[in-house]
């Protein structure tokens, strides 16, 4: 596998730290496993993607799977510390109007359930 995922839980809030590439294939429905898997059983979910070095448009579309499984099951999705081209990215396809995307640790401050964007339903 191209990305590494660990899973953390503070205060009741999972943490999800990637490191690595999100590409296509069998390593961006890891990544998209693990997280739904993760968002499936709390009801606050920060993804760190700090140690991401390179993400593609599957890990993109990966991303945009979560956002609506989190929207339809009531929970909270942040991503945190997106950096460089992968931020860019999600200001590009405007990801980032449908999630809180934030610095690192920033999240601590945010309330829990505070909402977000809405992804239309097809």
């Amino acid at each position: 596998m191209d990305v590494m995922l660990e899973t953390v839980v503070q205060d009741g809030t999972a943490i999800v730290i990637c490191r690595g590439r999100v590409l296509h294939g069998a390593t961006a429905r890891h990544f998209r496993g693990c997280i739904g898997d993760v968002l499936s059983r709390y009801r606050r979910v920060v993804v760190d993607l700090g140690g991401v070095a390179h993400m593609d448009a599957r890990g993109l579309g990966m991303i945009a799977a979560l956002i609506r499984q989190a929207q339809m099951s009531e929970r909270q999705l942040v991503l945190a510390a997106a950096a460089g081209r992968i931020n860019y990215l999600l200001r590009l396809t405007r990801l980032d109007t449908l999630v809180a995307c934030v610095p690192s640790h920033a999240f601590r401050d945010m309330p829990e359930g505070e909402p977000v964007g809405h992804m239309a339903r097809t």
